[in-house]
């Protein structure tokens, strides 16, 4: 009997140590597409202050939807397209967001962070931070679960991405 507690040990503790040493999965989904495959892209003027070198053009929040956001995957239209969740203004739990950009002219480290705030307040955040190479399109993609602690209201999802020294955002108005 005591050999079998000592080994029942040995296994919690060692099931413990993997678990402890695994690798965490990516918290948000990051892909990139060259800005060259679009049929009527135009390299962008970087010679002046005016192009930032990332855009950030929308923040979508919607139902949960396996394998997207996606470059290329809505049948029955011409590509390039982009496949994200349908966006809602009434969240459901657990919610989806999906996040569009334009690497215009930065080469480097991006931090993303998406929040869900209710009146101003951060109820839920996830950041991370991928490489990025210019002349890019990016798609990011979290599910987030705010469950039900969250008084209803309206609220707002708020991407931000800090490149080096530019930051840019998006948001999307959704209620809890």
């Amino acid at each position: 009997m005591k050999s079998l507690w000592s080994l029942l040990q040995l296994t919690l503790y060692c099931g413990i140590a993997a678990a402890q040493s695994a690798e965490v999965p990516s918290k948000i989904i990051h892909q990139t597409q060259p800005l060259t495959s679009a049929r009527s892209y135009v390299a962008p003027d970087t010679s002046n202050n005016f192009v930032p070198p990332m855009v950030n053009i929308f923040t979508v929040a919607g139902g949960d939807v396996s394998d997207l956001p996606c470059y290329n995957c809505v049948t029955g239209v011409a590509s390039p397209n982009l496949g994200v969740v349908a966006p809602v203004y009434f969240i459901p739990e657990p919610f989806q967001i999906n996040v569009f950009l334009v690497d215009n002219s930065y080469n480097g480290a991006c931090t993303y962070t998406i929040a869900a705030l209710k009146s101003n307040r951060v109820v839920k955040t996830v950041t991370e931070t991928f490489d990025e190479m210019a002349g890019t399109t990016i798609l990011l993609g979290t599910v987030l679960s705010i469950h039900h602690h969250v008084p209803a209201g309206q609220g707002s999802i708020v991407t931000t991405a800090v490149c080096g020294k530019s930051t840019t955002t998006s948001s999307s108005r959704i209620y809890f």
